[in-house]
């Protein structure tokens, strides 16, 4: 079955799932060139701006050859609610258009799956630490039986040091010795997903599976949102500890407070449980003290890269060792195969602790270490400054057909930055334009009577004048997108909220929650930062403006930026010019395409950073708009613009 007999299916298909589809030559152009990709055992960087339906675009000639060729799909995108995404919606669409039948799976990562061992375990043994654990465990049970087990699908937040303990764990696991393991909800998903055409997964598990293989073997991978695989592959090839994980790790074995923990099942004589509890002190003393000097260290920073060794010694590490010693000696005279391998389990959780936090104190090749302070809970943390040697060795080396696709991988109309930040030499390459009509959809606002966004406090009280404006030009309907969650508390607190109602982004706030929110009120703002620039969906009229309230460069002495910026100086290249400028060009084009996402929207996007007009930098974020969008400085062509979509009835 050739690509155009299926998309003719298409807009049949949408109407029995009551949507509308826009027909787009693009799209299937964007198909065919999938296909042939995989057909030639190509690497391909394919770029489908915002409307050409990638998503659909890419998932038909996947199913295709898949069938033809009885290979195995991966697709990897960004996160688990693009996952879900694709899952509930455009698999549902091919299934009901492919004319026969094909098998699919979502894979989540080993600690989204309940397991019953470990329950039952904490039942058996009275292991809860918390008065009302035990009534939110027997809830979860109960709950989790119809759902897979995933605790993706659990509505409350489930704190991470509960999830620690009722997760699938590998060290932990005993495979067919388990009496649980017929009804074990992550076998029975490894199973689902061995017999799989199309596998589902997110870029963090992709790169888990590189180190770990816990995905069964494939023979393609699409990548979708792949402008963000760099960093999502730097964190998983580091790690990050923090003061209330290592808390969390000696709580499960013994919490003094409670007095409960895996302790308790080995019986041990007074001494011997004596000589552990001196130990657990020792390390909660020395833990403690070691993180109040990380923050007396810290000072005002929230985040400080160390080059050298820190002058802090992690003198914890003796009483976690002493106890490690203690506890392999006891573990071992457990005659009960299930509870032996919970201490074992432990135990190799403590020992890759152990040695990240010695690693901490190395020098590494290529690699950053710095300290951070988030929520009020500081963490040691590593990543890669380079992640081209990591792909060619577990990726590039399989000699597969991959697939690199986004709406942003061009800069100024080229692969290269991309395809160089991955290590990728040999490739094809491919660019489909969006469908939309910007030049009557869509109008480009630059402010330039403004101060510049390094004059901080001035800025701020002049961008908040300007939002409360443009918000009531817009009748609500506006996001504005901030570079850190400092500008955006500031330019929130200088902002009138009478009108119309502003949502507020927190660092603890859960994404999918405002974005639901702001959809339900169309005449609502959110100020937002992170992951909004990239990846959400808002069509219609809960979204007709986009303000950027500055350009998203990264902040110069990041950690990881700075190894970036280092290792490039040593090659003789400016970093500004080889990384800075490219990389945030690349992210201005993601909150750009968060306006328009079909033809019947319109809207406006505010620039608020004046150095897009006044420095010679600026063009290279002017021309990567669409050619064909006006761009002005006049304000009253922004108001007539929306007089002009509101007399439209919209």
């Amino acid at each position: 079955m050739k690509i155009s007999e299926i998309f003719q299916k298409i807009p049949e298909v949408f109407t029995s799932f009551g949507k509308k589809y826009e027909e787009r030559k693009e799209q299937i152009d964007y198909a065919w060139a999938i296909y042939n990709a995989l057909e030639n055992n190509e690497i391909l960087l394919i770029e489908a701006e915002t409307g050409v339906g990638k998503t659909l675009g890419y998932l038909l000639p996947a199913i295709l050859y898949a069938k033809k060729y009885n290979k195995r799909v991966v697709i990897s995108t960004y996160t688990k609610v693009l996952q879900n995404q694709i899952l509930n919606s455009d698999i549902l669409l091919a299934k009901k258009i492919l004319p026969f039948d094909f098998n699919y799976s979502c894979a989540y990562g080993k600690e989204n799956y309940l397991c019953k061992k470990r329950i039952k375990n904490i039942f058996n043994y009275q292991l809860f630490e918390y008065p009302d654990e035990k009534e939110k465990l027997l809830t979860i049970s109960q709950i989790f039986n119809e759902k897979k087990g995933l605790l993706t699908n659990h509505s409350e937040n489930l704190p991470s040091f509960f999830k620690e303990k009722i997760a699938h764990s590998p060290n932990a696991c005993l495979n067919k010795r388990c009496r649980f393991y017929e009804e074990c909800f992550y076998q029975k998903a490894k199973k689902e997903w061995e017999n799989t055409d199309i596998l589902i997964v997110n870029h963090a598990l992709f790169f888990s599976n590189l180190r770990y293989e816990s995905l069964p073997a494939y023979q393609v991978v699409i990548f979708d949102e792949a402008h963000a695989l760099e960093e999502v592959c730097a964190n998983s090839f580091g790690f990050s500890i923090s003061e209330n994980q290592l808390k969390n790790l000696i709580f499960r074995l013994y919490n003094p407070k409670a007095k409960t923990g895996l302790l308790k099942i080995l019986n041990l004589d007074a001494k011997r449980l004596n000589s552990y509890q001196k130990e657990i002190f020792h390390f909660l003393n020395s833990l403690e003290d070691y993180f109040l000097k990380l923050k007396n260290f810290l000072g005002s920073e929230q985040k400080k890269r160390i080059k050298e060794n820190l002058p802090i010694s992690p003198l914890f590490l003796f009483p976690l060792e002493s106890i490690c010693d203690q506890l392999k000696k006891d573990a071992e005279k457990v005659s009960n195969e299930e509870l032996k391998s919970e201490f074992f389990a432990w135990l190799k959780e403590a020992e890759e602790k152990k040695k990240n936090i010695e690693d901490f104190y190395q020098e590494k090749e290529n690699t950053v270490f710095w300290i951070e302070i988030l929520d009020n809970s500081i963490s040691l943390n590593s990543s890669l400054i380079d992640v081209g040697a990591i792909m060619k060795e577990y990726l590039f080396t399989k000699e597969i057909p991959l697939i690199f696709t986004s709406a942003t991988l061009r800069v100024k109309g080229d692969f290269s930055f991309f395809a160089s930040r991955l290590g990728i030499e040999k490739y094809d390459q491919k660019y489909f334009a969006s469908p939309f009509d910007y030049s009557s959809q869509a109008l480009v606002y630059i402010e330039k009577n403004i101060p510049l966004p390094t004059e901080e406090e001035i800025f701020y009280e002049k961008a908040a004048k300007l939002i409360n404006d443009i918000i009531n030009h817009a009748q609500g309907r506006t996001l504005v997108l901030f570079t850190s969650f400092k500008a955006l508390k500031r330019v929130y607190e200088l902002c009138e909220k009478t009108k119309y109602p502003i949502l507020q982004q927190e660092e603890n706030s859960s994404p999918t929650y405002l974005l639901s929110e702001f959809q339900k009120n169309l005449n609502a703002c959110l100020f937002a930062t992170g992951s909004f620039w990239q990846g959400i969906d808002v069509p219609g009229e809960s979204l007709s403006c986009l303000i950027i309230t500055r350009l998203p460069f990264d902040v110069p002495d990041e950690p990881r930026v700075e190894g970036i910026k280092e290792k490039l100086l040593k090659e003789n290249l400016d970093p500004f010019w080889y990384y800075q400028l490219p990389n945030a060009v690349l992210k201005f084009r993601q909150g750009f395409g968060r306006l328009i996402r079909s033809k019947e929207d319109y809207g406006v996007v505010v620039i608020l950073d004046k150095r897009i007009k006044e420095k010679s930098y600026g063009k290279y974020f002017l021309l990567s708009l669409p050619k064909t969008v006006p761009i002005t400085d006049n304000i009253n062509l922004l108001i007539k613009f929306f007089q002009r979509w509101e007399h439209h009835g919209f």
